[in-house]
């Protein structure tokens, strides 16, 4: 009988580092967790050594037995990307162009069985890997934000921005066929979202469906919830954005009490000034309150002292912010695109429809609200369903085992190569 042996593995990880969240968190977790199972080798970034080795030297059981390989382009590059962010992709293409013959040597040098690239975890950034299987993803990237939502005063350049997004996205689907790592090399595709998994069954590309991020339930978490005749407190965590939606809560809750429901703001960004003079304008400074930016061990209290988070974004990938209140025991109401189409169920959220004029949206949202502040019995149901649902759906440990059989199959038929 054939004794079976670790599958040797390159990871391609541009972003990796311990304890950053975010894609920096989606390449470690990737990379420790597979390390149980497997030999790993991570190709990452160069500036990511000082992040990892102190912490590995202080965690010696973490990530035992893996192999780093630090990788840079050009130094004086990746210092004018830290002034410039729309370097980044640049930056980060002409790493992954002039890692080609550097992996061919790494498969050679480790005896590699197959490659996984993690991160950038986006269809439409280039991946340059061959030499052996490539396991890709999961990837997002392919939702776009609804051409009839970009016309709001006072983000005429966002609004710009994101109709050049959705032609290059369109674009990028087009081409997906000649992007694909996975199919001309034997491989695997994993979408993070239905959108993207859409644009590969457009081409007839075979994909699997698989959320980028993962998160188990904390211990602490919300039981008792905000009584009828005090208001609901709704809680909105991300980025000030055009993108993330936050002018279409605010208008919702025009029509909404102050002793019915109250909201607080929870972030900072580019588009707040608009925002606050959108609630200046409707009057509603006593319902929406901005916190500004939180650091991330504060975060638990504030998740667990409200009600339900709101999401509205026009399009997110992985929706970490309902994942965290989901860990917390908060309901979600969410817009019908990409990852919150995923996570949130119903019961456990509400999701709104996005193909409808801005106005239906705002309505379906100001319902969802209301659904929830006239029937305080449902938060606490659905505020478990909701930590089973992370449980059973976005548990790294259920990831591991999906990715690991992922592994054996692309393995078996290539074991001539070990």
């Amino acid at each position: 009988m054939e004794e079976t042996r670790r599958i040797k593995v390159l990871i391609s990880a541009f972003a990796c580092e311990p304890e950053e969240g975010s894609e920096p968190e989606v390449g470690w977790r990737w990379a420790e967790l597979m390390s149980r199972d497997n030999e790993i080798v991570v190709l990452t970034q160069e500036k990511n050594r000082k992040h990892i080795e102190p912490f590995l030297a202080q965690n010696p059981g973490v990530c035992e037995g893996v192999t780093f390989i630090y990788h840079e382009f050009w130094a004086p590059f990746r210092r004018l990307k830290r002034r410039f962010s729309w370097l980044m992709l640049p930056y980060y293409t002409l790493w992954q162009w002039s890692l080609r013959k550097r992996v061919r040597e790494l498969v050679e040098e480790h005896a590699v069985d197959l490659i996984h690239h993690v991160t950038f975890a986006s269809f439409r950034m280039p991946v340059f890997l061959g030499a052996r299987p490539v396991i890709w993803g999961p990837v997002g990237g392919a939702d776009t934000a609804p051409d009839h939502l970009l016309k709001h005063s006072g983000a005429w350049s966002s609004a710009m921005r994101e109709r050049i997004r959705n032609w290059s996205t369109r674009l990028a689907i087009d081409l997906l066929p000649w992007i694909d790592p996975s199919r001309r090399s034997g491989g695997i595709a994993f979408a993070s979202t239905p959108g993207t998994a859409e644009a590969f069954y457009q081409h007839q590309i075979p994909v699997e469906i698989l959320p980028t991020v993962g998160m188990v339930p904390r211990e602490r978490y919300r039981s008792s919830f905000s009584p009828s005749g005090e208001p609901l407190k709704l809680l909105f965590v991300g980025r000030l954005h055009f993108l993330k939606g936050l002018q279409f809560l605010i208008e919702a809750m025009r029509s909404i009490t102050a002793q019915q429901a109250i909201v607080t703001v929870v972030g900072t960004g580019a588009f707040e000034s608009h925002l606050k003079s959108l609630v200046a304008q409707m009057g509603l400074e006593q319902q929406v309150t901005f916190q500004g930016f939180v650091p991330r061990p504060q975060l638990p209290e504030i998740y667990l002292s409200h009600d339900v988070l709101v999401a509205p974004s026009l399009y997110e990938s992985g929706g970490l912010s309902i994942l965290e209140a989901f860990s917390f025991g908060l309901p979600a109401i969410a817009l019908k695109r990409g990852g919150p189409a995923l996570s949130v169920s119903k019961d456990c959220g509400v999701l709104v429809e996005v193909d409808q004029p801005q106005e239906g949206i705002c309505q379906d949202l100001r319902d969802a609200i209301m659904h929830y502040s006239n029937h305080r019995e449902l938060l606490p149901t659905h505020g478990q369903h909701a930590r089973e649902r992370l449980r059973e759906n976005y548990s790294w440990e259920i990831k591991r085992s999906t990715m690991q059989q992922a592994y054996q199959r692309v393995f078996q038929p290539n074991k001539e190569h070990g």
